[in-house]
């Protein structure tokens, strides 16, 4: 990605609406989601030319709320009519779209109200930015994908999530996490550190739309010149595929490379049996893999 130039920039917003976590947290909804407008309204009034879209993920479900074709942009009207007419129409669809996702949110049937569906969003986001980078020069744009998150890390998404990460890193696509909350996100640490991208975390609400305005609205152009947060050191543990628990030491297929917490003799991924041959001493315990054998 060149960062030499200043250009515009293809931004998917992806916006933690899980309400059960924001409210455990103590976290005022109002005054959170009026920082997150305001931010908004500032990367459009930076330059006629950027897009995005906004994408609500809670406990059970993800949806856009602000569409694609709102970046289809009439070429006869003035940057003063685009910024009335479509500023104001996004604050009407976010909100619209908040209201929305909050009332499907159903107590009855979420099994787990501390986690949200990042990883469909994030999916949506990478399809969308694709989608638009197809449609133009891909060295005429920067493009990124913000995340503002609250809820806990699913161990379940870690395979899926891992799989965005790369992906995002090979279209040169950064990804940006505010954590409005105290306790970290090893997955999204991970995503911001493999991507290029800056992580902020234990934000105060009252303080969020400084950090958002002046972190995380500067392009990556402007970031050459712009001092970044410190980093702390990123957990960089995998999760085991059995358990979904995270592991320190583990034992890998050398077939498909899925990791487990302990000695199975059959790869669950790829069908792989493990052949395991006899060492010296007196270990008991099951031993580490050595080369796998489909099973037919």
């Amino acid at each position: 990605m060149d960062t030499s130039k200043d250009q515009p920039t293809l931004l998917g917003l992806i916006i933690d609406s899980n309400p059960f976590k924001l409210n455990r947290l103590g976290i005022p909804t109002k005054e959170l989601f009026s920082h997150i407008l305001v931010f908004v309204n500032s990367f459009l009034a930076l330059r006629p030319e950027n897009r995005l879209t906004i994408i609500g993920a809670s406990s059970e479900l993800c949806q856009y709320f602000i569409p694609e074709e709102f970046n289809t942009l009439d070429n006869n009207k003035t940057w003063i009519d685009i910024e009335h007419s479509q500023i104001r129409k996004v604050d009407i669809d976010f909100l619209s779209g908040l209201q929305t996702l909050f009332e499907k949110s159903s107590i009855d049937n979420i099994q787990n109200k501390d986690t949200c569906k990042i990883t469909n969003a994030l999916s949506r986001a990478l399809c969308y930015i694709n989608k638009n980078l197809k449609s133009t020069s891909k060295n005429d744009m920067h493009s990124r994908i913000m995340i503002i998150s609250a809820s806990d890390d699913d161990p379940k998404q870690y395979i899926p999530i891992m799989n965005c990460i790369f992906a995002a890193q090979k279209l040169d696509i950064i990804i940006d996490v505010c954590r409005i909350s105290e306790q970290r996100s090893p997955f999204l640490e991970q995503a911001a550190e493999i991507t290029g991208g800056r992580y902020a975390e234990e934000i105060i609400p009252s303080q969020l739309l400084q950090k958002l305005l002046f972190t995380f609205l500067p392009d990556q152009y402007t970031r050459q010149f712009i001092q970044a947060p410190i980093k702390k050191e990123i957990d960089f543990r995998a999760v085991c595929f059995c358990h979904k628990k995270v592991v320190d030491i583990g034992y890998v297929c050398s077939t498909c490379l899925s990791i487990f917490c302990h000695y199975v003799p059959i790869c669950s991924t790829c069908q792989s049996k493990f052949v395991v041959t006899a060492q010296k001493g007196n270990e008991t315990d099951a031993y580490p893999p050595k080369l796998p054998e489909k099973v037919m």
